[in-house]
């Protein structure tokens, strides 16, 4: 998606959200615009169109996904692929580091019970490569959820 779609988008349907989720979410998205010093379109978001792939009528423009708690990257899904480097039960669970990551080949094992990584260590070689370069195009910010709502 084009950063000026964003933009437009944004101003398009700002109203519509402040209308309706304004008196409940007001508070905490003005501390969480100060905190982090910015406003709104000043930033790429980054976003693509679900809607083929949702209506069944073409693939994910994505093929690499990555899966954040918080600003800890839990996994990549690549492909088939979904590497995990960090695993947790539930929200109040303590959190596990995976060393080596675990590896699963999502369109054999879609319920993730088997861990294939010590059979394709190049298939984790290349996630890791992938994270590489993600990282390097993240810019760290305050994590959201820390930050106190006022009152």
């Amino acid at each position: 998606m084009h950063t000026e779609a964003i933009k437009s988008a944004y101003r398009r349907y700002a109203r519509f959200y402040d209308t309706l989720f304004g008196p409940v979410l007001h508070p905490g998205r003005k501390a969480i615009v100060k905190a982090l010093k910015c406003r709104p379109g000043d930033r790429i978001l980054d976003g693509v169109d679900l809607l083929p792939m949702l209506r069944g009528s073409g693939p994910s423009q994505r093929d690499t996904m990555f899966f954040y708690r918080g600003t800890r990257l839990y996994a990549v899904r690549h492909g088939p692929w979904k590497v995990h480097f960090t695993t947790q039960a539930g929200y109040g669970d303590q959190p596990h580091e995976q060393d080596p990551p675990l590896l699963f080949h999502l369109e054999h094992d879609p319920s993730e019970k088997y861990d294939v990584a010590a059979d394709h260590p190049e298939i984790v070689s290349e996630i890791m490569e992938l994270v590489g370069a993600h990282r390097a195009t993240i810019e760290p910010v305050v994590n959201q959820l820390d930050i106190p709502l006022p009152g």
